[in-house]
């Protein structure tokens, strides 16, 4: 679903203040610089207590335990949450209530709305203020701890809620996906606007261990992933973001390509979310007109992007080498492997050299087809080394061919990548090494050609 562009928000004690908005069901709301937003992770009430599609934590990034002080949830409209409900009971949400007059600046929604509160005290003694309003079928309950209506925090809370806006969706699309008009504005920006642009790519799908988000930047130093975190999507876990992002550099000319191979796929170029996500791929454009676009795939249209991805950075060798591995981990490679072709080359090291000039050992290596055939490349050495020494110049690690997480270099063709390397003919590669110092190099080789995956 696309949002109408963000109306501005008056000034005032929020105006330095950071914003966080999502797209489902469609809301903002700004809170302090030094806290941070964190969904699915409020305390203060089991599911089972309150049902709900959605909440979000707001803690104070001081702190190391990043505890809620504020906490959001989004909820469809029961009837413990009905005004007049809850005027008629002396709990809510098994809570008792506390009596206390509402004070006569009582906060509504930048839109209007009136709010209902109610504060009550828990079997630990501790005293929880409660302000919810609602919207259609929706209901938006905020709740702070341990408040006290004289300090910072709880002035806080009420200007949070003052700040709350509602984003107007734009007519929803029907029939076959077609290009985001989100997507749109990244389609048409120069390469001196592409300098502000990062694509944020999410693992969403389930995990047993962390997986880093992979972020492609022009300007890799600018890059700030709070900048994201107020676009992210009720119901939708994001925690990977909360790892350091392996950042690649790309030029702006690469990133065209990247998005303008995304456009010829409109499933993946639409705003959209699917059933069973497995992927979310974000655009932020941190130029003076922010500019947002985030597309949910599952792991068939994510698999599909990693191709379209893989394609566009083609002559990104170090990207790629990271991709490979990420794509690998993911499971969105191709399932046709490489051919072995080991028994039909033979590998012929050179000398070991130090070059001063790049800081690095290095080995001429030579391949010779000693086969009777040729071999459809591309041509791979993958090198499995002895101790800790990697290939500092490989174009990746292997996913299909076992052992996986083993350094290969593609192997340049007189006629092409994907020409053939023929009986008796002979390729030269020169491998880099990075070791440690006083490690001898010692390593075992295969050979694999075609153009499945390694």
């Amino acid at each position: 679903m696309g949002m109408a562009p963000l109306p501005s928000f008056a000034a005032g004690p929020t105006a330095q203040w950071d914003l966080y908005q999502n797209k489902e069901p469609g809301f903002a709301i700004k809170y302090p610089r030094d806290w941070q937003p964190r969904e699915n992770e409020a305390v203060l009430y089991l599911k089972s207590q309150l049902p709900r599609v959605g909440d979000v934590c707001f803690g104070d990034l001081t702190q190391k335990d990043l505890p809620c002080k504020v906490e959001l949830y989004v909820t469809h409209q029961g009837e413990r949450l009905k005004k007049d409900s809850v005027d008629s009971s002396s709990t809510f949400l098994g809570f008792p209530r506390l009596e206390m007059p509402e004070p006569p600046d009582s906060p509504r929604t930048q839109d209007g709305l009136p709010t209902t509160r109610v504060d009550v005290t828990t079997p630990e003694g501790r005293y929880l203020s409660h302000v919810f309003f609602k919207k259609d079928d929706w209901v938006y309950l905020f709740v702070m701890r341990d408040f006290n209506r004289d300090d910072l925090d709880y002035l806080v809370f009420r200007s949070m809620i003052s700040s709350f806006v509602f984003l107007e969706p734009d007519t929803e699309k029907k029939g076959l996906p077609v290009v985001s008009k989100g997507f749109e504005h990244f389609l048409k920006m120069t390469p001196e606007e592409l300098e502000s642009v990062h694509v944020k790519m999410t693992y969403l799908g389930p995990q047993t261990e962390p997986i880093l988000t992979v972020v492609l930047s022009p300007a890799p130093q600018k890059f700030d992933i709070r900048k994201f975190s107020g676009y992210r999507r009720l119901g939708l876990s994001y925690i990977n973001d909360d790892l350091t992002p392996e950042i690649l550099k790309v030029t702006p000319g690469q990133l065209q390509a990247v998005i303008s191979a995304i456009s010829s796929y409109p499933t993946i170029a639409a705003e959209r979310v699917v059933d069973v996500p497995y992927l979310s791929v974000s655009f932020l454009y941190s130029g003076p007109e922010e500019k947002f676009f985030e597309t949910i795939l599952n792991h068939q249209s994510a698999s599909e992007f990693f191709i379209l991805l893989r394609g566009a950075l083609a002559t990104n060798r170090e990207a790629l080498e990271i991709l490979q591995s990420w794509g690998c981990a993911l499971a969105l490679l191709p399932p046709v492997a490489a051919r072995e072709v080991t028994d039909q080359v033979e590998v012929i090291p050179g000398g070991v050299r130090f070059n001063s000039n790049s800081g690095f050992f290095e080995q001429t290596v030579t391949l010779k087809n000693i086969s009777y055939e040729p071999l459809p490349g591309p041509i791979s050495l993958i090198i499995d080394f002895d101790g800790s020494t990697r290939l500092r110049n490989g174009n990746g690690t292997t996913c299909s061919i076992s052992p996986q997480g083993i350094d290969y270099i593609d192997c340049p063709l007189p006629s092409g990548p994907y020409g053939s390397f023929f009986p008796k003919e002979e390729l030269e590669v020169i491998l880099r090494f990075e070791t440690e110092e006083g490690e001898p190099i010692h390593y075992s080789t295969k050979v694999v050609g075609t153009f499945g995956e390694r």
